[in-house]
């Protein structure tokens, strides 16, 4: 017999993508790529499946420092990540720091910060560190990619501030 209970839990995620997008608004549509880090592959390919849905390719890492490594060898290729979805807290490094050294690298496109965080101040540290937007976890299609789709609509300079939503 062939034991069914591994593709099971490996086809979830895309079952839940399924469900949670039929049961939303219509989602706006994307374009370009889309880089998501975080830890949990569970998360990660939730958060792609939202992307790709909405029209957009996705790109998933598992920290931080992945993340930094990703986004300079796309820059590398000659096809620049267009925004970066991260997990504040991850191992090796964590969003905080990976965000801060794409900034300090030059990166300008959106970073959206993920946290399931309670603590007082997050959405301040998470902006401060320079992510454009932040979104808790557990996040949902409509609200991930509605601040994509505002985030990619706006023309990109050192002078944009950062935004969260309400």
């Amino acid at each position: 017999p062939v034991d069914t209970a591994g593709a099971e839990l490996v086809e979830a995620p895309c079952e839940a993508v399924a469900l949670s997008l039929s049961a939303q608004p219509a989602l706006p549509t994307l374009s370009g790529r889309v880089l998501v880090a975080d830890d949990r592959l569970d998360i990660r390919y939730l958060l792609q499946g939202f992307i790709e849905q909405a029209g957009a390719s996705a790109i998933g890492v598992k920290n931080g420092a992945a993340a930094v490594a990703a986004v300079q060898a796309a820059e590398a290729a000659g096809q620049p990540v267009d925004a970066v979805v991260m997990d504040m807290h991850m191992p090796v490094q964590n969003g905080f720091q990976a965000t801060q050294e794409l900034r300090a690298a030059g990166f300008q496109r959106p970073i959206i910060a993920l946290t399931a965080s309670v603590m007082a101040g997050e959405r301040t540290r998470c902006l401060e560190a320079g992510c454009d937007v932040f979104l808790s976890k557990p996040v949902e299609a409509q609200a991930l990619i509605a601040a994509l789709a505002k985030q990619l609509s706006k023309p990109r300079s050192s002078d944009s501030p950062p935004e969260s939503p309400p």
